[in-house]
């Protein structure tokens, strides 16, 4: 519902070019009378929607179906963080595991090729059984380095996915995450030794 109201008012006419112009001769004045300097105006408005009902229910809807939305997409990007973060985790144990062993990897090959120098001391073995011996101490050694450096790579991940980095934190605070992490995984089902 609206309602409006206007009025308007000449206060003063006058200087060059306020006459009307045209003069209606006298016989007619009485059919004619003169404008008046003041109208005024007055509206009502009412309008009633009978068909924004269901635009209502229309847009309610949408509303709904658009909240059911984010709330899957809020789940669904929950669960890709953890699935991110028990992928990086498991990834920098397994890289922590083969520290050792690319270290026991390396430390047979060198015995290996000490065996094979000595044999080829004594003439008991080529050049070539040598060479590859050297060869194979010399490569499993740049592994067993390769391997700290990717369980360095695979730990910054970790920490990343995280959102904490450990450098950053006390022995008491690096104390109560372990803790808190070993909790999770004992309330997950996992088993932590």
């Amino acid at each position: 519902m609206a309602l409006q109201a206007g009025l308007n008012s000449q206060l003063a006419k006058g200087g060059a070019g306020t006459s009307s112009g045209l003069a209606l001769p006298p016989e007619f004045g009485a059919a004619f009378p003169e404008a008046n300097d003041t109208h005024w105006n007055v509206g009502l408005s009412l309008t009633f929607p009978i068909f924004q009902g269901s635009g209502k229910r229309a847009e309610r809807g949408v509303a709904s179906e658009t909240l059911a939305r984010l709330r899957t997409e809020r789940e669904l990007t929950r669960n890709l963080v953890e699935q991110r973060i028990r992928t990086v985790v498991e990834l920098a144990g397994g890289s922590y595991a083969s520290i050792e062993q690319a270290n026991q990897a390396a430390d047979a090959a060198e015995r290996t090729r000490e065996l094979v120098t000595d044999a080829y001391g004594r003439g008991a073995v080529s050049i070539l059984d040598l060479l590859d011996a050297q060869n194979a101490a010399l490569i499993t050694r740049e592994v067993a380095s390769n391997a700290v450096y990717d369980f360095l790579i695979d730990l910054m991940q970790a920490q990343r996915a995280i959102g904490q980095f450990d450098f950053f934190r006390t022995p008491e605070d690096l104390a109560d995450f372990e803790q808190r992490m070993d909790d999770y995984f004992r309330t997950a089902g996992f088993v932590v030794d």
